[in-house]
């Protein structure tokens, strides 16, 4: 299925015939589009296979170096002296802090920090309360439209165009 949006265009198509032709161009064309990805895919797996094993040792042999140089540098971290950063002939090497996330102490969990804070008048500026609007309880209470109107809302419904080529009958007819 497809939708299609028509602005400043004018049809080429006369009558009723000549959509069902077009439709039935667009399915045979997504019928040969269909082969042709197909073959392609086909190709494309050929090559994968071919070059997997070596894509795959290579991949294996740079995990190993890179777990090397991280255990060499986290065993020789004293070496770094006051920079986080060491630079190599071929290469740097360095430690960087994450991004800081808060984490809860052991035994805590995120339902006994909030029941904290709200029962703290020192840290309740440290929790937030949403309000939002429930959009699809308005949408299915059946309000009238002038009693949205009073809240400053109405329905849209838009309506789009869409087209289903049938590709089996296209196929049919290309074999004829």
């Amino acid at each position: 299925m497809a939708k299609t949006k028509t602005k400043d265009q004018e049809t080429t198509l006369k009558s009723w015939l000549d959509v069902d032709e077009s439709l039935k161009n667009i399915a045979k064309l997504t019928s040969t589009k269909s082969n042709l990805e197909s073959r392609m895919n086909a190709e494309m797996m050929k090559i994968t296979e071919k070059y997997e094993a070596d894509l795959n040792s290579a991949n294996s042999e740079i995990i190993k170096h890179e777990r090397n140089i991280e255990l060499f540098c986290v065993d020789h971290k004293d070496e770094f002296g006051d920079k986080r950063s060491k630079e190599l002939n071929y290469g740097v090497v360095s430690f960087r802090h994450g991004t800081p996330a808060l984490k809860t102490l052991k035994g805590f969990t995120w339902d006994a920090v909030k029941n904290l804070i709200k029962s703290s008048k020192k840290f309740r500026e440290y929790l937030r309360i949403k309000e939002d609007i429930d959009k699809q309880a308005l949408l299915k209470s059946r309000m009238k439209e002038s009693e949205l109107a009073k809240i400053g809302c109405h329905i849209s419904q838009e309506e789009t165009f869409m087209y289903e080529a049938f590709i089996k009958e296209s196929q049919r007819s290309a074999v004829e």
